[in-house]
């Protein structure tokens, strides 16, 4: 009956969290079983993971031309490393920031070079890392465009 209750208490902070997702107790594998609001999708996850990471559904992203699991690092990373910056932006806040070439592509008869490319995550701050103690800090700089 203990791990019931504590269970209460962690689907409410998970509830709290998340509004589009079902959680249900599987006491037997210390798991939990996600389900999406929207399509139904149902899969099992340890409740390390719906603390840590984000979690979201995987049918319901197919084919927005980014990953689920692209989401899950990028979100980490903003919640952890980057919460005040406002300019950190990926796929799901702000959109991804594309860049084109400037230089007409020499073209290769066998390959033809990208128009452009999309970066994942990304920041006009600067930052430096810290390797002894792990930790970042903002030079309050920005880049250039």
């Amino acid at each position: 009956m203990e791990s019931i209750d504590k269970f209460q208490c962690v689907e409410e902070l998970l509830n709290k969290r998340y509004d589009n997702i079902n959680f249900e107790c599987l006491l037997e594998h210390r798991k939990i079983r996600v389900s999406c609001k929207k399509c139904g999708h149902a899969w099992p996850t340890s409740i390390k993971n719906a603390f840590v990471f984000h979690l979201a559904c995987y049918n319901c992203h197919k084919g927005k031309g980014y990953s689920m699991d692209e989401i899950k690092i990028l979100k980490y990373l903003q919640e952890n490393y980057f919460p005040e910056d406002s300019s950190f932006r990926f796929a799901e806040s702000g959109g991804q920031l594309t860049i084109r070439n400037l230089k007409e592509p020499k073209y290769i008869p066998s390959f033809s070079p990208p128009l452009y490319y999309q970066c994942d995550g990304f920041s006009r701050k600067t930052y430096i890392y810290d390797r002894k103690t792990k930790t970042l800090t903002a030079t309050g700089e920005k880049k250039g465009q």
